[in-house]
């Protein structure tokens, strides 16, 4: 509680959040020319946002999605455990499954704008990212930890931004 009264002190801002900030996430996503979507299924991102992914390909900004391979039985058993709902591999594998369709069928159309990626590893997080390779240091990184079967609103919420243009010193 007193980290958290500091933090938003210093940056006028909570710093661990229940939710994004709606209009603020949506702002970052209609500016910028590149937007990446990482995450276990992205359903709800997906399916929330889906009428302003269509509009933003069309106004050329590349889109990159990536999400758990929902045929890797070890990456889907591993889902199965951390869920706090103790779900079926079944209902996990159709997330996915539902996601990458919806986003190949936006790939038929815009093939040089949208990328989509499947992994075979379990995703511990969630993230929405725009603007990284951003010259002017404007990109943001919504992120969104999943913890071992925690409830939903149990997840820990951040937004990163660099201070400087520059993400890394290396």
């Amino acid at each position: 509680q007193e980290l958290e009264e500091m933090l938003q002190n210093h940056f006028g801002t909570s710093f661990f959040m229940k939710s994004y900030p709606k209009s603020n996430l949506r702002n970052d996503f209609e500016k910028s020319k590149e937007i990446w979507l990482i995450g276990r299924d992205l359903g709800k991102i997906t399916d929330e946002e889906w009428y302003f992914f269509e509009k933003y390909v069309q106004k050329d900004v590349k889109i990159k999605v990536l999400v758990v391979n929902p045929e890797d039985s070890a990456a889907i058993g591993y889902l199965k455990k951390a869920s706090s709902k103790q779900e079926h591999d079944i209902l996990i594998q159709t997330e996915i499954k539902t996601t990458i369709a919806k986003w190949q069928g936006l790939i038929k159309n815009h093939e040089t704008r949208v990328e989509l990626r499947v992994i075979d590893q379990p995703i511990a997080f969630g993230a929405y990212a725009v603007d990284l390779n951003s010259d002017i240091g404007d990109g943001k990184i919504y992120l969104d930890l999943y913890v071992y079967r925690a409830k939903f609103d149990g997840r820990v919420k951040l937004v990163l931004s660099p201070s400087d243009t520059i993400w890394y010193d290396v």
